[in-house]
């Protein structure tokens, strides 16, 4: 058999060329298969290491959404059988739509990647991956901590202490695995972070797919305004006030690591609110709910107002603009730019 490969070799050592080309043939088909089989064990053969991953399912959405706010996605985006784009992003409120009215699923959480962050840890600064997760993320998965504590429910309220929780691998890459890492002082990205929760801003210039713009257009186009659901309200608070709120909040030391509500506290229903435009535009029209135009079962966020107690007492904010004076002020801007109106269509 030594001589077999002695002479085997010689042949190649002769004919370079073409062994140079069986040799790299060899190592792209290796190379090729390897990473198939690479991709087919991750998506069919293994399952996530959690407690019964077969029972994990992800919520999607097709179609407009006007509680998308930007046009970042994480996972799977795409069109679904009738051509509608399909997406995975959803905002927090209508997150905790779905779990207030869960009636299926054993558990539902919310989670996104932040990318890559700064992290200082006893002041010694290293770069490192993040995602942010709701507090049910761990109890749904099963999985537990190898030492100290996961998120919980409790971490999802407002006036929570912020809490992380270490991978098992950057546990030890960054803390060789040492016990005392449990109760470190974190800082992501060494910036002081306060959250601002704007509640239903409106004025000049919104987009006419919000339900304001879209009230004012039928009201000038005739005598009909069709909506989708009349009862559910919200806190309507003007641009201005908005604007002057996340200022305020921005100078503010007081409110390092908060999270403030800048709304008027007051709600009115969509009907209601159709009904005020109408008289202040100074036409009759009829309100009409139709169903074409309700969201889906279970996604209609019924009710929103602030409590924005805590912007009165860290920011001194309040409102300036009553919900009368800035419908005003928008319908005078409208009627100055009328080709931005929307007569026809709905977005649900």
């Amino acid at each position: 058999m030594l001589k077999d490969l002695r002479h085997g070799a010689r042949m190649l050592l002769h004919a370079r060329g073409w062994t140079a080309v069986v040799v790299l043939s060899l190592a792209v088909g290796i190379g090729a298969n390897t990473a198939l089989f690479s991709a087919v064990n991750g998506m069919l053969i293994e399952t996530l290491p959690v407690s019964r991953p077969e029972q994990l399912v992800r919520l999607r959405y097709a179609g407009p959404n006007d509680m998308v706010t930007s046009s970042s996605d994480y996972g799977f985006s795409g069109k679904d059988a009738a051509g509608l784009d399909t997406r995975t992003t959803f905002s927090y409120p209508m997150y905790q739509q779905f779990v207030a009215d869960n009636q299926t699923m054993t558990d539902l959480f919310a989670f996104a990647p932040i990318g890559s962050v700064n992290i200082v840890v006893d002041g010694a600064a290293d770069i490192g991956r993040a995602f942010l997760a709701s507090g049910p993320y761990y109890r749904a998965l099963g999985v537990r901590a190898a030492i100290g504590r996961t998120l919980g429910p409790d971490d999802d309220r407002a006036d929570a202490p912020p809490a992380a929780v270490l991978s098992h691998k950057y546990w030890h890459s960054r803390f060789a695995g040492d016990p005392a890492a449990l109760g470190k002082i974190v800082r992501v990205n060494n910036v002081p972070v306060t959250i601002v929760r704007p509640f239903n801003t409106f004025g000049p210039r919104q987009s006419a797919r919000a339900v304001i713009p879209t009230i004012i257009g039928q009201c000038f186009a005739g005598t009909k305004v069709q909506l989708g659901a009349l009862a559910p309200t919200r806190d309507f608070t003007f641009v201005a006030d908005t604007v002057s709120g996340f200022l305020a909040a921005a100078e503010a030391p007081a409110t390092i690591g908060e999270t403030i509500n800048l709304g008027v506290g007051e709600e009115i229903s969509i009907g209601d609110l159709a009904k005020l435009i109408a008289q202040l535009i100074g036409k009759t029209v009829s309100i009409e709910q139709q169903d074409n135009r309700l969201r889906p079962p279970g996604s209609e966020v019924e009710r929103l107002c602030s409590d924005n107690s805590k912007a009165r007492r860290l920011v001194k904010w309040e409102p300036k603009t009553g919900l009368r004076e800035g419908l005003l002020q928008t319908i005078e801007w409208f009627k100055d730019h009328g080709h931005l109106i929307r007569t026809t269509g709905y977005a649900i």
